[in-house]
Parts: C-alpha cells; sequence; structure tokens
C-alpha cells in the first residue's frame, strides 16, 4: 500500500474497532477500485465495500471521480475524500478533504508541467468545496495557508503503530563495522551490512541524491563491505537510476511484503529518507519505531515529526549525505531509539486517527 491507501485502511480499521459513542450512528461504505485487494479485509471489521470495476488506468479513475462521484454522492450523508482527488462542481453529501501535501506548489518538479498545473487547479477547489480541510502535519498545514490561503484546517495526524507487528523481524540494527575489516567476511550476501530505501521511486524523494553519495562513499572508502538496498514501486525517477541499478552493490528488490520490510529495516544499518519533501513521512517513522538508525533530509516536515532521533542531512548535499552514513557506519547515531520507539508509537497512533476522524463524520452528520 502506498501511504494514502495505507492511511484509509488503518484509518477505518481503527474507527470500526474504536467502541466509541456515536458509532452505532454511522454505516461506512468505501468506494474502492477492483485492483485494490488489499482492502478486502476491512470488510470483517464492519467496512462495506462497494467495488468500482474500471480498469486501473489514470483516464477512467479520473472520469469517475468527475462524472460518477458526484451523482453517488447524493447516497451519502457525508463524503471524505481522503486525497486531492479530482471532482466537478460540488458534491450533494457534506464534504471533508484530507490534504496530505501539496507538491504541486512547493515542488513542482515532481511533476510534469500539465500534471503539477491541473493538480494545483485540483486543491483550489476542493478547499472551497469542503465543509472541512483537513491533513497530516503541522508543516501540512502551514503550506495550504501559504499556497491556498485556507486556514480553517485540523491536523489528524496519522498512525505509525501498524509497523508493530513486525517489531521482532529480523536482527535489530547491526554492530557498527570498522574500516579495517575485509570484505570476505561477508561473501554470503545476507549477511553484508547495507542501507535501506523503500517507498515510491519517484522525484523529489531523494533516492537519485543517496545513491550518489553512497557511489562516492564507496569511492573514497573502499574498505567498508556496505551494500544499498532498495525496494519500491517504480516511479518516474527509476529510469534515471539505470547507472546506479547496474552497480554490484546496489541492490532493487522491488515490491515485498509488510513482514519482508520489517525484517529489511530492522538488518538494515541505516534507513536513507533524505526526501526534499513531504506531508508525514510514513518510512522515517516506520523505521524509527523498529528501533532502525534513519537518515533524514534537513529543513522538511521530517524534522517536525522524527527529531531528535534521527541523523540529519543536507537533502540537496552529496557531501553532508555521505558523512551521515559514514557516522551510521561507525556507530555514531543518536542515543536512546529505544525510548524513541515508546514515545512516537504513542504520539502517532491510528486510535488517535480514529478518534479524530469520529468527531468529524459525527459534527457533520449532527449540522
Amino acid at each position: 500500500m502506498r501511504g494514502v491507501e495505507r492511511v484509509v485502511y488503518e484509518s477505518l480499521k481503527a474507527i470500526a474497532a474504536s467502541g466509541k459513542p456515536g458509532l452505532e450512528l454511522l454505516e461506512i461504505e468505501l468506494l474502492m477500485g477492483a485492483w485494490q485487494d488489499y482492502y478486502l479485509d476491512l470488510r470483517q471489521h464492519g467496512i462495506r465495500l462497494r467495488i468500482v470495476r474500471l480498469p486501473n488506468h489514470v483516464f477512467f479513475r479520473h472520469l469517475f471521480t468527475w462524472m460518477v462521484l458526484p451523482l453517488w454522492s447524493i447516497r451519502f450523508n457525508v463524503l471524505h475524500l481522503f486525497n486531492t482527488i479530482p471532482v466537478t462542481g460540488s458534491l450533494a453529501a457534506r464534504c471533508i478533504v484530507t490534504i496530505h501535501d501539496l507538491a504541486e506548489f512547493a515542488c513542482p518538479q515532481k511533476y510534469s508541467a500539465l500534471q503539477a498545473s491541473y493538480r494545483r487547479i485540483v486543491a483550489r477547489h476542493l478547499v472551497k468545496i469542503a465543509d472541512r480541510v483537513l491533513t497530516v502535519s503541522n508543516f501540512s498545514k502551514q503550506q495550504i495557508a501559504h499556497y491556498l490561503g485556507h486556514t480553517d484546517v485540523r491536523v489528524t495526524s496519522n498512525g505509525i503503530d501498524h509497523i508493530l507487528a513486525h517489531k521482532t523481524a529480523g536482527v535489530g540494527n547491526r554492530e557498527p563495522i570498522a574500516g579495517e575489516r575485509r570484505f570476505d567476511e561477508f561473501r554470503d550476501r545476507e549477511q553484508r551490512p547495507y542501507f535501506l530505501y523503500y517507498g515510491v521511486i519517484e522525484r523529489t524523494k531523494g533516492l537519485d541524491l543517496a545513491l550518489a553519495a553512497f557511489a562516492q562513499l564507496k569511492y573514497l572508502h573502499p574498505e567498508y563491505p556496505v551494500e544499498f538496498k532498495i525496494v519500491g514501486e517504480r516511479g518516474n525517477l527509476f529510469d534515471d537510476l539505470a547507472p546506479f541499478l547496474a552497480r554490484d552493490d546496489v541492490v532493487y528488490l522491488g515490491f515485498v511484503d509488510d513482514a519482508e520490510i520489517g525484517r529489511l529495516i530492522r538488518r538494515a544499518t541505516a534507513v536513507l529518507f533524505v526526501s526534499e519533501y513531504e506531508g508525514f513521512g510514513f518510512p522515517a517513522l516506520e523505521a524509527l519505531v523498529l528501533e532502525a538508525t534513519v537518515i533524514i533530509g534537513r529543513n522538511t516536515v521530517l524534522e517536525e515529526i522524527c527529531s531528535p532521533y534521527c541523523l540529519v542531512a543536507d537533502p540537496y548535499d552529496e557531501a553532508s549525505i555521505v558523512a551521515a552514513m559514514l557516522r551510521s557506519l561507525d556507530g555514531d547515531t543518536p542515543r536512546g531509539l529505544g525510548g524513541a520507539a515508546r514515545t512516537l508509537s504513542e504520539r502517532y497512533s491510528w486510535s488517535a486517527t480514529a478518534n479524530a476522524l469520529l468527531e468529524e463524520y459525527l459534527e457533520r452528520l449532527r449540522a
């Protein structure tokens, strides 16, 4: 699941399990694409599913939201759009919109010029028709005020406790490796130290600069027997990474399930997430909850939600990332990761998200 799909799944599951007063007033129905089979499990939690049987293609998805969703909204008292999807005109139901980030304004290079323009139009329209605008961090709230001029925004942070199911996977952080250790000691690839990136492989996520920093580190310090592993869906950056993916010490694993992600995180020397722009940042928080060393980008939302538990690098400066990688290899990492795991999993829980959303739904119903 990508970030937004994770938010939908975990939020609805937590709402159904909350047992809060007023829950009996709600009948929740999720509109989903036929290809989104990871939502099917929600049925056992009492969530109704309406499967839209259209091809998984951008044209059909947008046609549905333009033409069909406004008509379907007549059937509902409250319609929650969990992302900035395009709709035409107004909606019959009271509408809640969650805006995760505004990369189309802040980092338009993430998209083509046409995509960025289109997404900006959609965002401006949604804040006009929404009864309520929600977002996932104080950083994103400030971005909405800055770019859209909309200040009546409630922060309902995401949870990260879903990753706790995989807390015992793997072997935990590696011991720091001394520079004089021989590569022969790690003939078995499973035993070699590695850096890890996981997430969609797209522009602004920082993977290209992280790989450039890794190549520089290996050039300067060939004595380190370390690899770089990549997990994630192929996005608009993937083709640009061909020179790095051709290296023997860079391994692209494609898709792996949540249990394997947990194992990979726990065994990594460090998880790199030097993203230029995020609205929240699941990978960094999930890795911290699993007590991994994490390298993040400076002056991003990641500092808001992850500090002071991470190594911080300039996401635009290769040398800064190399320095952080060397610190992780030498064991010079932030202390108190165990405390960080407890603090962050309590601060960002899906039950808290569910309580906030349930409050919003009931307020709309009673209006």
